[in-house]
């Protein structure tokens, strides 16, 4: 990403961003759910992967084949600019590598190592790809067939990890098992697109509104922050499984003490991230930037938020109540969407950043509220 921002320009810079938050977008629909959904089978009846891996597979490819049609149709259609629409459109190939990849579905035959090394080789396959192709803006066209080269390398680590145990996995058509598992499926679709929402809502309404220079800016502004909450997202998954195996009293103080622990770390690494952002933003990504700073003084607040709401999330997941999660989501997202709506064309990228942190601090007070709610053990009090 340093590399492209540096290389390409916050123009270009921000149409790849742009791209790629489609890609996101359209590849939630592509997996619908189902690897989440098949984490849980596989990990249940081991013995059954390759009986469930072609199943999903298949229904990958068709939807991806479906959704490619979407994405390129929308692309044509929406585009502001010749540029933009020539070089994102281009990315649609990226959807059918995203479905071949079975991803943390071999999590549930203890393949964990598998799904590390794919996206470490994949990382490589793009950042050497960038080196190597991408030198200017003439290069913008060579990014989608990167990151297609990058995916499919994800793909092919993982499926012949997994092949020397169970065989390698093929696609097979099974309509009636698609339609129980997309039945199944639905409520992890809902629940990632509002998640999606609250990582890439903002840059789809900046570039709708502002051009893709602005999506340049503001993805700059908000890497450093994404960097931050995705550890804060592992730190979850530890707590959850800890969580999930405490007995009452240990959960709550477990819980205590990892809300107190993450924002005594959380709150002063984003006062720094906010004071330091003058220097760090031109100096990292250069001069160009600048105009990136303002967002990420307020971006760098969503860092403690998350703090406190991963726990608080988990806690709820640990109790079995992963759909009032869900609704939560969905609230903040549905106020996200709209706070952008309003908020982009009047205040930029910086009214973008602060409808972005006061969504967050939503999410947490439901989520909050919710934990505390006596339908459950509550493990604040």
């Amino acid at each position: 990403m340093l590399l492209l921002a540096r290389r390409l320009g916050p123009s270009d810079f921000g149409i790849v961003s742009f791209a790629l938050s489609l890609v996101g977008w359209f590849g939630l629909v592509v997996d619908s759910g189902t690897e989440l959904l098949s984490v849980r089978d596989i990990a249940r009846e081991p013995h059954r992967y390759r009986e469930l891996a072609d199943r999903v597979l298949g229904l990958r490819l068709v939807l991806s084949i479906l959704v490619g049609g979407i994405f390129v149709a929308a692309v044509e259609v929406f585009a502001h600019s010749g540029r933009v629409r020539d070089t994102v459109v281009l990315f649609a190939v990226v959807l059918p590598a995203l479905a071949l990849n079975l991803r943390w579905m071999v999590l549930g035959v203890r393949s964990a190592k598998a799904v590390a090394a794919g996206n470490v080789v994949a990382r490589a396959v793009l950042a050497l790809g960038i080196l190597a192709f991408v030198h200017g803006s003439p290069d913008l066209h060579r990014v989608p067939f990167l990151e297609l080269a990058a995916e499919l390398a994800y793909a092919v680590v993982i499926g012949a990890a997994v092949a020397r145990h169970f065989g390698l996995a093929r696609p097979r058509v099974d309509v009636t098992a698609w339609i129980a598992t997309l039945r199944q499926s639905l409520p992890l679709l809902v629940n990632a697109f509002a998640r999606a929402a609250f990582y890439s809502f903002d840059i789809v309404a900046i570039e709708l509104f502002l051009g893709p220079r602005k999506v340049g800016l503001y993805t700059a502004a908000s890497k450093p922050v994404l960097f931050c909450t995705g550890a804060l997202g592992l730190f979850s998954i530890a707590f959850l499984s800890s969580f999930s195996s405490a007995g009452p009293d240990e959960a709550r103080q477990l819980l205590r003490r990892s809300l107190r622990t993450s924002f005594a770390v959380c709150a002063p690494l984003a006062a720094l991230l906010s004071s330091a952002a003058v220097v760090a933003v031109p100096l990292v990504v250069g001069d160009a930037y600048r105009g990136a700073v303002a967002a990420l003084v307020v971006l760098a607040w969503r860092i403690p938020i998350m703090a406190l709401s991963s726990p608080l999330g988990s806690a709820l997941i640990a109790a079995g109540r992963q759909t009032t999660l869900m609704r939560n989501n969905v609230v903040g997202a549905l106020a996200l969407v709209g706070g952008d709506l309003f908020a982009v064309p009047f205040g930029g990228i910086v009214g973008a950043a602060a409808v972005s942190v006061l969504a967050s601090i939503l999410v947490l007070g439901l989520t909050y509220r919710a934990v505390r709610a006596p339908s459950q053990p509550p493990p604040l009090r």
